[in-house]
């Protein structure tokens, strides 16, 4: 065979696989992506034993490896691509046919003193400034001195940053996105795509066509190799105009393809290391896609090369897509009345407090200077829900409690079992029916009491008290007495 697969993982050994197709896709500031489509019914040991473990493994989700190796007539096999964990497998059109979609890097344990950029984590971004929380990132992206020494140090954060289920590496695309710095934040762009290595070699750059281009300066695209095919078209999505213009939707790009005539395994490896962005024709090569299939009934390799290229001239800041947030907490923290609340996510690393959030709290109105209005804080321990709406210049805000018990009372009903203040400048009852109330009522005023009304009717049906400074009237049963100095 000339493509073939092999795969690594723990019990019985694993059949190698005969390699349908091999695609290796990648894009500057994103994870490298594999793709390995292979055929069961083509297993090269085809005893039942090895496809029959090949299966086990598969349906009992262990966790496997997968390399691709090619054999050329008459000679030895050479490794192509190292092993990467397989993350998804789907079905082809062929009758036993699978593909392998495989992460582009190896995932470290969990836990590490340098976690791989890839690897989803649920942590909390305590509230800092803005130059502080990218230095928290130097095992994601190299920040050059220049561009740290300018960054603006008076820059905070609006508040706490949430970074839920998503890799070090896409958090920080989303921090640097165009639309979702405050003002005074500096344009910054995430350059560089991953090796085989398990920590991306990316680089913050000012996000400017001009400093970019300073800083990839004389890295250019490896020239094509002798005979080879290149022919040059726009995407099919894409109308063949001359000029593409940035949209909200991608990056304006064509693409350049080259067919190689002959498999070369050393010319390959050198291209398969390549990092992202270059240049080729005095235009920014931002992706790569490659494409290894066997030809001539499998005595040779076919490589096909898909450049997408940028013009020199465009700016390649990459939108993303706007991500709001929402999630349940406890809380931990309540001060009463300071307008912010701790609340503890669960699930999330309580290393280095990853689990407590600070959030604003939400509320009808705040009265006339913001201190005011109705003033009613979830208590310690009950659960919340938070929301954020992504932006770096807003703080996420607690939207209410969430009711896990059933209710003490019946709705419609208010019920406050601590001790509450009430501040009303004047009240007006429109409509104020019965009152009635099933408790002792103590009425105390620091102050002159006054109750005017038309008529007024007081009743004590265990007898009736009245004091005022040293004077005092007490009916009770059919006795009226009235006493003082």
């Amino acid at each position: 065979m000339s493509l073939f697969f092999r795969l690594q993982g723990d019990g019985a050994p694993l059949p190698e696989l005969e390699g349908l197709e091999w695609v290796t896709r990648r894009r500057f500031a994103e994870p490298l992506v594999h793709w390995a489509t292979t055929d069961l019914g083509r297993a090269s040991h085809r005893d039942q034993e090895g496809r029959h473990a090949l299966l086990d493994h598969l349906a009992a989700g262990v966790a496997l490896s997968l390399g691709a190796f090619w054999q050329p007539a008459g000679g030895a096999a050479q490794q192509l691509t190292p092993f990467y964990p397989i993350q998804s497998i789907t079905e082809t059109h062929h009758p036993e046919g699978l593909c392998f979609q495989l992460l582009g890097t190896v995932l470290q344990a969990s836990g590490g003193d340098t976690p791989s950029p890839h690897r989803p984590r649920y942590r909390v971004h305590a509230k800092q400034t803005y130059a502080g929380l990218l230095r928290a990132f130097t095992h994601v992206a190299e920040l050059p001195a220049d561009l740290e020494n300018n960054l603006p140090a008076n820059i905070e954060l609006a508040g706490d940053l949430v970074q839920d289920g998503e890799s070090d590496a896409a958090f920080l695309r989303r921090l640097i996105a165009p639309e979702r710095r405050g003002p005074g934040v500096p344009g910054l762009v995430l350059t560089g795509t991953c090796s085989s290595t398990a920590v991306l070699p990316y680089t913050l750059l000012p996000g400017d066509v001009a400093a970019c281009r300073a800083f990839f300066q004389g890295r250019s695209l490896p020239a094509a190799e002798p005979e080879t095919l290149e022919r040059r078209h726009f995407p099919a999505h894409r109308p063949p105009t001359a000029v593409h213009y940035l949209d909200r939707i991608g990056l304006p790009e064509y693409v350049v393809t080259r067919e190689h005539p002959e498999f070369d395994a050393d010319r390959w490896q050198t291209w398969f290391d390549l990092n992202l962005p270059r240049f080729h024709e005095d235009a920014f090569v931002v992706a790569l896609e490659d494409r290894l299939t066997p030809a001539d009934g499998g005595t040779h390799l076919r490589r096909r090369s898909h450049i997408h290229l940028l013009s020199g001239a465009a700016d390649f800041t990459q939108p993303t897509a706007h991500q709001s947030w929402c999630r349940l907490g406890t809380v931990t923290e309540n001060d009463g009345r300071e307008p912010w609340l701790g609340v503890r996510l669960a699930g999330f690393e309580a290393r280095a407090h990853g689990d407590q959030l600070r959030a604003r709290l939400l509320c009808p109105t705040s009265g006339e200077d913001g201190r005011g209005g109705l003033h009613l804080v979830p208590a310690v321990g009950t659960t919340v829900a938070v929301f954020h709406s992504g932006r770096l210049d807003e703080a996420p805000v607690v939207l209410g409690n969430v009711r896990e018990e059933a209710a003490g009372h019946a709705a419609p009903s208010l019920s406050l079992t601590q001790a509450t203040t009430l501040s009303l400048a004047e009240v007006t009852a429109e409509q104020l029916g019965a009152v009635a109330v099933k408790s002792a009522l103590d009425l105390t005023g620091e102050s002159t009491i006054s109750v005017k009304g038309e008529n007024l009717s007081l009743e004590g049906r265990g007898g009736l008290s009245l004091k005022g400074a040293q004077a005092e009237a007490e009916l009770s049963g059919s006795d009226f007495k009235v006493g003082g100095p």
